[in-house]
């Protein structure tokens, strides 16, 4: 297959897959977690990251590393596990099989959530015992 050929069969998949409300919905859960408007460049941010992590799920030879960049994205940006949930469904839309691209999304964001989440906590725990005077 001709790499034009490639990429039109990619984007064929792409589109056949494609579910504008739920990826609308992605986008309103994305602006509601982060307290932000649907144009917010964060979300704006984060919903190109999914177009791309689609794209390359649908076999796009120009995306490739987009569902780890995707993952890396939303464990940073403290999103629900409501919202981490809907955005696996809507990859899976487009991988033509069971694919492990999708369960390491999960894993990735999954786990960077749970240690900033940690970070955080030690950063608190910091901030108390400073005031820690003596004994």
């Amino acid at each position: 297959m001709t790499p034009f050929e490639q990429h039109e069969t990619a984007l064929a998949r792409y589109h056949s897959a494609f579910d504008s409300a739920l990826y609308s919905a992605i986008g309103e859960f994305i602006a509601s977690n982060l307290n932000a408007e649907r144009d917010d460049v964060r979300v704006v941010a984060l919903m190109t990251a999914l177009q791309d992590a689609c794209l390359e799920l649908s076999g796009h030879p120009n995306q490739g590393s987009a569902v780890h960049r995707l993952a890396v994205i939303c464990g940073q940006s403290f999103l629900s596990r409501h919202t981490l949930e809907t955005i696996r469904r809507f990859l899976q839309r487009f991988a033509a099989e069971e694919d492990l691209r999708i369960a390491d999304f999960e894993g990735t964001a999954g786990a960077m959530m749970i240690a900033y989440t940690g970070r955080d906590d030690l950063q608190t725990a910091a901030a108390h015992a400073n005031g820690v005077h003596s004994w």
